[in-house]
């Protein structure tokens, strides 16, 4: 898998990707370019962890979310200026540096043809639970998909994150937990991305 975390080396609390472990450098780059450090390829940070691992000892708040949609949302506007996307996401694909979210596996990056589609060629886990309709659907490989599709996914990560790391939703299914949170920034945002029909689909910041 060519996670960032497989390319990411530490000294202390320094740290720096490194191109030459990437096993794939197509998009190497462009990824770097996304995350918007202060140097080229190099940042100092506290904590670096995946998703899964952050959610482990840290409450995922109504803030937290909003913060981590931001991110991606900016991060995705990068990627769309050069006319990629991305499949789909599992929850450790997601990079956590401090405060600041990002997409994280490179091979979960597609270029974005001239009909906004995205040709997806690589085999993937049919039981994941994070996957978009399209997705579940899909029988065969390759096989086309929209730009916008994984914000579905994304959404998907985001409400799991807030349901597992809060008692009072852990019960709750995912219309149930957005009902509790309409009141919330994220909320439109997390119900535009949801829309089943990838179309119409998007993914918006309030």
């Amino acid at each position: 898998m060519n996670n960032a975390f497989n390319f990411l080396s530490k000294q202390n609390n320094n740290y720096i990707f490194d191109k030459s472990k990437c096993k794939n450098d197509k998009f190497f780059n462009i990824f770097i370019n996304s995350l918007q450090l202060p140097f080229t390829d190099s940042f100092y940070a506290l904590t670096v962890n995946t998703l899964d691992e952050y959610l482990s000892n840290h409450t995922f708040s109504i803030d937290i979310a909003e913060k981590c949609l931001k991110s991606i949302y900016n991060q995705m506007n990068i990627f769309y200026s050069n006319n990629i996307s991305v499949s789909y996401l599992d929850i450790k694909d997601i990079l956590v540096i401090d405060d600041k979210f990002f997409i994280a596996n490179l091979d979960k990056l597609y270029d974005v043809d001239h009909e906004n589609n995205i040709h997806i060629h690589e085999i993937y886990d049919k039981d994941n639970k994070f996957l978009s309709p399209l997705f579940i659907s899909n029988s065969s490989i390759p096989f086309i998909s929209k730009k916008n599709d994984f914000i579905y996914t994304l959404a998907l990560i985001v409400l799991y994150s807030i349901k597992c790391t809060h008692t009072q939703f852990s019960t709750l299914k995912n219309e149930e937990i957005l009902d509790q949170i309409k009141f919330s920034k994220i909320y439109y945002t997390l119900k535009f991305s949801l829309t089943k029909d990838e179309k119409y689909r998007n993914f918006i910041i309030f």
